[in-house]
């Protein structure tokens, strides 16, 4: 019987602080229901409008060959060097996707499948994005930076097909929003959580790099009121002494050790010879391909 009543009474404390947090943050949740529910819709109603794209195919066979790879626990270089010039993230992502909602049948519907998953991710980025801009401004700042973003043509379009974009935009605006996390806490669980997700960013597709500029810029702007400058006569000088005081190298070095943990881990291709195969990887940019420039096939300029 006492077992029983404190059963009882830990299920009510768990309730409790479940009711707890939802009471602190339900209009966020029921604002954060909204945006994705919006988004969602719009990238579902033309969802199949447009034919197979360019780079659909690459992407969505190499996934479903690293998904089956995964289950067979086959982590053999000839598996996984399929498309070797991008990470494996978005294509583990939409082989996934693939494999759950269309089997091992392969056809348009295949597509379909990898595409709803390229549109969760586009629902899930705006609302990320709200939370961003609700952090750094407020709440109104926040649905409003969301529901342009879902609304945004370019983006709109990238979220409906199975590419590296989708996942990526994804990925680069939680490493931001956890990083921000971290510093207004000032909490370790959020700083390695911002670390995994921009391993997951670098996973995706190597431009993901460019997040980290960002990065520091906010991190300095956090850091500043606590080192006594007088923001008003901030000089170049006074701000590159800030910036050596309070730029602490063994939280760097922590950072990015833990995201390259993450991106070694989910590429198991790397594991036998890390440096020479991202050298190989990396060199696909080196290649000279044509393509359309104002109206003419030809290699683009830089």
């Amino acid at each position: 019987m006492n077992k029983t009543v404190a059963k009882r009474e830990r299920k009510n404390q768990w309730w409790g602080k479940v009711r707890a947090i939802y009471g602190k943050w339900r209009i966020d949740a029921l604002v954060i229901l909204f945006i994705i529910v919006l988004s969602l819709a719009i990238r579902l109603v033309s969802i199949g409008d447009s034919g197979v794209t360019m780079d659909e195919p690459t992407y969505v066979n190499a996934g479903r060959m690293y998904i089956y790879a995964l289950y067979h626990l086959d982590f053999s270089n000839m598996r996984w060097t399929f498309n070797w010039e991008h990470p494996p993230v978005s294509k583990l992502i939409y082989g996934a996707a693939t494999v759950l909602f269309s089997g091992p049948d392969f056809g348009y519907g295949t597509y379909i499948a990898a595409r709803l998953a390229s549109a969760a991710m586009g629902a899930a980025t705006c609302a990320i994005v709200y939370g961003i801009a609700t952090r750094l401004f407020d709440r109104r700042a926040g649905i409003v930076s969301a529901i342009v973003l879902s609304l945004t043509p370019v983006f709109l379009a990238h979220t409906q097909i199975a590419a590296l974009e989708s996942p990526l935009a994804m990925f680069t605006t939680l490493t931001f929003l956890l990083f921000i996390e971290a510093l207004r806490r000032h909490s370790r669980g959020f700083f390695v959580g911002a670390a995994v997700a921009f391993g997951l960013t670098m996973a995706t597709k190597y431009n993901g790099v460019l997040i980290l500029p960002a990065l520091f810029i906010v991190y300095i702007l956090y850091a500043l009121p606590g080192t006594g400058i007088d923001e008003d006569k901030l000089n170049v000088k006074a701000l590159l002494a800030a910036v050596r005081s309070i730029f602490p190298v063994l939280p760097i070095a922590s950072f990015l050790l833990i995201s390259l943990a993450v991106f070694i881990l989910v590429w198991p291709w790397l594991w036998t010879d890390p440096i020479g195969h991202i050298g190989v990887s990396l060199n696909h940019w080196t290649y000279r391909v044509s393509e359309y420039f104002l109206g003419v096939l030809q290699v683009p300029p830089i």
